[in-house]
């Protein structure tokens, strides 16, 4: 049994080490965006306004279609070169709130088109390269059904494409219900850092960074010389992003820039999200890893696009910990090992713990908020990041093992009490989530009965999380009223 033992401890110990790594990194790209970003200016000035496509692709939509057009028919641009395509595969009476949308603003003289696809096929990344090829803009702008552009967001971004060497230009997000509930706040939490540390630090450093799908423009080059849109994983923008920067198309992020956004407003919404970039980051890494490696480029974009691409993998790494390896190893470590070195838990509380504190908290404070009034966020956080590991690890093994699936959209709320299209899950999934949860529950009393009280937060984490997030699945399963549209996540 001995051989057991030390197996379970080695395993958990590598596991650890991974993230910590990881963890290390957080430390590291959350110091270079506070110490090194500064507002880009635009290199010129651009003497006339170029002609730019503002592209909307919408699948079923009702609760915000029309709210997205009209944003978009307000946008203040020239309209002699301003051109609206509405990519609607639809396939409810979504299509037919965007007809009367569409014909509302094309009567007012907006140069709007409503582009209907006979399938599916390709997603939205064969939704956006089918619409290019009708494109007439030199550049091209994207938004989700979900986001709201402000009127003068086009002439705040345009000019920075005066530099002939810029191929894509990044707002940042910014959310309508982010006091809505603690799911939303925990995403607005989330989101914060992976834009204020994560996008502020790669464009600072001169890192690779990626298109976040919408809120950004394109130049058409770019998109043309780095391959166009691909269908082959489930997070074009990633894939075309990192195909474009090695094709030596410079980024540009604006941190101070602002799109308003929704965010999933229920558990399973935010899952299907969650896995989708998860699976998709995976996805590409298979992909474009390799070319990564092989292109000449400045090693320390060769080394941060490497950690940007696995950074998924940390998914897989935590559910495997929490399923095998972390009860087993904190009661070994009682019996066996009843004095660890204090330096090797101070390593891996720091790196595995702080780090992540340091990362969230970092990016509050750049945002110019009170860091004391958003710390009781983060242990919840955390623990949710925890809790979906089941959730988005499953997805990085599908995507490692090369499993294709359907790209599934997250359901919008829009003004609505409750959204119209509800994404179902699986009840085995909910059931083990909710079972790790009180196995978890067990092992934090267990651990304050044995005064092992270093590993009483970690185990608490686990538990929250894992019920948190099976519970809140069970509940928004229970409280749909027949949505018209269901779509499976197993």
């Amino acid at each position: 049994m001995e051989w057991i033992a030390a197996l379970l401890l080695a395993g958990h110990y590598v596991v650890l080490g991974v993230l910590c790594l990881f963890g290390a990194h957080r430390f590291y790209i959350t110091a270079l965006a506070q110490r090194r970003y500064r507002q880009p200016s635009p290199l010129a000035r651009l003497q006339t306004l170029p002609t730019v496509t503002v592209q909307l692709p919408l699948f079923n939509e009702r609760a915000v279609a029309r709210r997205v057009i009209d944003a978009a028919a307000a946008l203040d641009y020239p309209a002699d070169r301003l051109q609206i395509q509405v990519l609607d595969d639809s396939t409810d009476d979504t299509s037919h709130i965007v007809a009367e949308g569409v014909a509302h603003h094309a009567a007012r003289g907006v140069r709007i088109e409503h582009l209907r696809r006979s399938d599916r096929v390709g997603f939205k990344a064969g939704a956006l390269a089918a619409a290019l090829q009708r494109a007439s803009g030199e550049y091209v702008a994207v938004f989700d059904a979900d986001f709201l552009p402000e009127k003068e967001l086009l002439r705040s971004m345009i000019q920075h494409f005066a530099d002939p060497r810029v191929g894509m230009v990044q707002a940042q997000w910014d959310y309508l219900n982010r006091r809505d509930s603690l799911l939303t706040r925990l995403q607005g939490m989330l989101l914060d850092a992976h834009f204020t540390v994560e996008q502020t630090g790669r464009s600072a450093g001169d890192r690779f960074f990626n298109f976040n799908g919408t809120a950004g423009i394109w130049r058409r080059a770019a998109i043309i010389d780095a391959g166009g849109w691909q269908a082959d994983t489930i997070t074009e923008d990633l894939d075309l992003s990192y195909r474009a920067q090695l094709a030596r198309w410079r980024f540009v992020y604006l941190r101070d820039v602002r799109c308003m956004s929704e965010l999933p407003s229920d558990m399973n919404a935010f899952k299907s999200q969650q896995r989708r970039w998860s699976k998709g980051g995976i996805e590409v890494m298979r992909k474009l890893l390799p070319r990564l490696w092989r292109t000449p480029i400045a090693p320390a974009q060769r080394l941060e696009g490497t950690v940007h691409l696995t950074s998924n993998l940390s998914h897989l790494l935590i559910l495997l910990d929490g399923l095998f390896f972390l009860i087993p190893a904190v009661m070994l470590r009682q019996s066996i090992i009843p004095f660890p070195p204090v330096w090797v838990d101070l390593v891996l509380f720091t790196f595995g713990g702080l780090s992540h504190v340091y990362f969230y908290l970092g990016a509050q404070a750049s945002l110019g908020r009170s860091v004391l009034a958003q710390a009781w966020q983060v242990p919840l956080l955390m623990a949710t990041s925890i809790g979906l590991s089941r959730n988005n690890g499953v997805g990085v093994l599908e995507a490692l093992l090369g499993r294709r699936t359907a790209f599934v959209r997250t359901p919008k709320q829009g003004a609505k009490a409750r959204p119209d299209y509800f994404v179902a899950v699986s009840r085995v999934g909910e059931a083990l989530e909710v079972a790790v949860g009180l196995i978890y529950v067990w092992a934090t009393l267990w651990c304050v009965q044995q005064q092992v009280y270093m590993a009483v937060p970690f185990m608490a984490m686990f538990a929250f999380g894992f019920l948190y997030t099976g519970v809140s699945s069970i509940v928004a399963q229970l409280e749909r009223r027949r949505p018209r549209a269901v779509v499976a996540l197993t």
